[in-house]
Order: structure tokens, then sequence, then C-alpha cells
């Protein structure tokens, strides 16, 4: 027998206890609690922005990077800090 024929033998036995589980699930009591929608638009701090960055080590590759306004910014913020202090009087850089 093939597989395709045991699987036709046992798709009953399979549905029975679907069809079990279902009937007991429509007895449960609905949460009391409201479901809060959707909002239609996100945020504009939570939205989606995807760039091209160059994978290092390749001429021709690039990959695609998709973060949210916020975390875009806070990628920036912390690369100009780390430029601030490496550009510090008095910084000496390791060798």
């Amino acid at each position: 027998m093939t597989v395709w024929r045991y699987f036709v033998l046992a798709l009953p036995a399979l549905a029975a206890p679907v069809a079990a589980l279902a009937l007991a699930a429509s007895d449960v009591a609905a949460p009391t609690a409201a479901v809060q929608p959707l909002p239609a638009v996100a945020a504009p701090s939570e939205r989606m922005i995807c760039q091209r960055q160059e994978v290092i080590g390749s001429l021709t590759q690039r990959k695609r990077v998709c973060m949210t306004k916020r975390n875009w910014e806070r990628v920036a913020k912390n690369a100009q800090d780390e430029l601030q202090i490496l550009t510090a009087p008095g910084h000496f850089a390791p060798r």
C-alpha cells in the first residue's frame, strides 16, 4: 500500500478528535474583556524603514536592513556619540 492510501485510511480517525475539540471549544465562555481594535496606522516612530547597505568584504553585494524610525535614530545617535569620543582631544587610539 502506498503512503497516500495510508493517509486516506487514517483520515477519519484523525478527524474525530478534531471535531470533539471543536465542540469542546464552543462550550467555553467568551472572555469578558473587550478586544481592543488595532490602530489603522502605526505611529510615525514605529514605521518600518528599509535601507540597502553594503556588505563588508564585497564590492557588489548589498543587504537589506529594516528597522523602525526610532531604531534608525538610535543607531545614528550611537554612531555620532562614538565618533565624538574617538575624536575628542586627549583620546589615544589603541595600537
